[in-house]
């Protein structure tokens, strides 16, 4: 039975007998194009072109396409899952991960390697936050030298990275040596297929030699006009147009823009996959989600309301940043110059209150802020969370918030940053503008409601009865302990966190959370609150011990070992040395 390469037209004779009833992919051995073979009659197989398919997501989301190396890309790039279902009709509907022929593909997706690459805190110590600043050279900016740590919680990838793909798994490909279906009938001459792949290979040694010697000038001598001549660097102008609504979306800043623009960004990826900006856009509404999580659990706490509420939102809000960490990383690695893909990643060190630790990216982003006019203002007010420039901060804020005005979630924090300054006149003002556009903002309403609250009431001149003395923090540590030690986590966390608003650089505290977020398998969290503690106190023997015990729960070896060791050296008789000791001997 003959089939034809659908892309470069070699031919193969195969035998009917050995097809499997659902058929089965199969990789050209002449080019890399995947192509199903199946009987003419059989059933229950997707078979290789159609005048067109429609594939609909569990959440609702449609797309087309006409062909299967279409899908088995979606399948590969994660875009799709076994639960999405296919249709040709509209109306009969049948479930991805159901066919047969698509099972290589998904076995693929669960094989590939997870990259090492991890959010912020989730590293080995790292040296002082900050050394003396240096001077400003001109315009508010700071010099990048000197007053950054050293790399340590995340690595910029160098220009021209590429990121190799895992290997994905295919079935054999049929040659004249080895062939199960029956014999191979191929439409070239020997001798002459070989010269052309000994001269091929030539051709790209010469050209990764080329690569290796200085690549950014092979990417604009080689690469770049290839791309160009083949269109490949052309975007979708609907996805473009798509993207743009979903930007729109975001500047309301409200919960309902912010679902309709997480639906127009992935529509744009849709229509444009690998789509850069699309994948920093949904980021950065990732990290808006996250802010209102965040931003609740702060006006709770602020009046020491539902601390339960509080765990809850906090918790929401960490595994939302977390998602828009991962986001933000892919678009990074696919264009390190993306000003959106740089804006997304500082957007998440803003939310973590931890810019410090992004000096790579910072340096980069420095010689891009005239590209994007919201890069600026995400820079400042990442800059405001720290003391030692938050003057600088405000420079380029004021600088930056002419050109965004309409940007609801940045003037939000504009707000609130005027608000706790004292200035609640142009707090009030940038809060009626926010509600003019969106007048069902979350956080706009909420900072409303606070400068609205009445003041208290004097107290009473002769009270019944004194009020009792709130708890020292001794106390509450104990408190907090003891709820741990009775299995009510969440209510230990409450306890830890109320400590913290008071005084965020307890050692206590940090520690008892770091094992909370253990006991709730939040592991990642827990690993920031231990890395946190070693920012304070290096020498923090209990520290290394949690994020000992935090990465060997994460099955990271190395990292788990290394902990251990330094736990050993600085606490050699702690009650726990002998289960580090033990430890050791079990991972090496």
């Amino acid at each position: 039975m003959l089939f034809h390469c659908p892309q470069c037209h070699t031919q193969y004779d195969f035998d009917e007998t050995q097809i499997p009833p659902e058929g089965i992919a199969v990789q050209c051995s002449n080019c890399p194009q995947i192509f199903n073979v199946c009987l003419p009659n059989s059933t229950g197989a997707l078979p290789y072109q159609s005048d067109e398919w429609e594939i609909r997501q569990v959440n609702g989301n449609t797309f087309r396409f006409k062909e299967l190396t279409t899908l088995q890309t979606w399948i590969i790039e994660k875009k799709v899952s076994r639960d999405d279902q296919v249709s040709k009709s509209g109306s009969s509907w049948r479930r991805l991960g159901d066919i047969p022929e698509l099972a290589s593909f998904f076995k693929a997706v669960d094989n590939q390697k997870q990259p090492q690459f991890a959010p912020v805190n989730n590293y080995a110590p790292m040296p002082p936050a900050y050394n003396t600043p240096n001077p400003y050279a001109g315009g508010g900016l700071p010099q990048q030298s000197g007053f950054y740590p050293a790399p340590g919680a995340w690595q910029a990838p160098q220009i021209n990275t590429i990121n190799t793909p895992v290997p994905m798994p295919m079935p054999n490909i049929y040659t004249p040596a080895e062939n199960t279906f029956g014999a191979v009938k191929r439409n070239k001459s020997g001798i002459f297929l070989k010269v052309i792949i000994v001269f091929l290979l030539i051709i790209m040694a010469g050209t990764g030699a080329f690569y290796l010697i200085n690549p950014p000038v092979f990417k604009s001598l080689i690469i770049t006009p290839v791309r160009a001549l083949l269109g490949v660097g052309e975007i979708n102008p609907k996805a473009v147009e798509a993207l743009n609504a979903a930007k729109a979306k975001l500047a309301l800043g409200d919960d309902a823009a912010i679902e309709d623009a997480l639906g127009l960004i992935f529509q744009a990826m849709a229509l444009q996959p690998e789509y850069t900006d699309a994948l920093a856009l949904q980021a950065e509404a990732k990290l808006i989600k996250a802010d209102m999580q965040s931003e609740a659990a702060y006006w709770l706490s602020s009046h020491n309301e539902q601390q339960e509420q509080q765990t809850k939102l906090n918790l929401m809000a960490a595994k939302l940043s977390e998602d828009a960490f991962n986001l933000a990383r892919k678009a990074i690695e696919q264009a390190p110059n993306n000003p959106l893909a740089m804006r997304a990643m500082i957007g998440y060190y803003r939310h973590k209150k931890a810019i410090a630790q992004a000096d790579p990216l910072v340096k980069r982003a420095l010689n891009f802020l005239n590209d994007d006019p919201l890069l600026p203002l995400v820079l400042g007010l990442a800059y405001l969370d720290d003391k030692n420039f938050e003057k600088e901060g405000l420079s380029m804020v004021d600088k930056a918030l002419p050109a965004n005005e309409t940007n609801n979630p940045a003037l939000y924090f504009v707000a609130k940053y005027r608000y706790e300054h004292g200035a609640k006149a142009e707090a009030a003002k940038y809060v009626a503008k926010i509600l003019a556009s969106s007048p069902q903002n979350e956080l706009a309403l909420a900072l409303k409601a606070e400068m609205e609250r009445p003041l208290p009431p004097p107290p009473p001149v002769a009270a019944k009865a004194a009020a009792p003395a709130p708890l020292t923090t001794e106390q509450l540590l104990r408190k907090a302990q003891k709820h741990r030690e009775n299995d009510r986590t969440k209510e230990a966390l409450a306890i830890y966190e109320k400590i913290l608003d008071e005084n965020g650089q307890n050692v206590q505290a940090l520690l008892g959370i770091g094992w909370c977020y253990i006991d709730l398998n939040y592991i990642p969290t827990a690993i920031s609150s231990f890395q946190q503690v070693i920012n304070i106190n290096r020498k923090n023997a209990e520290a290394y011990y949690g994020l000992a015990e935090a990465h060997r729960a994460q099955k990271h070896k190395a990292e788990a070992l290394n902990n251990y060791r330094l736990f050993l050296q600085l606490a050699p008789n702690h009650p726990e040395a002998p289960v580090a000791r033990q430890a050791i001997q079990d991972l090496q």
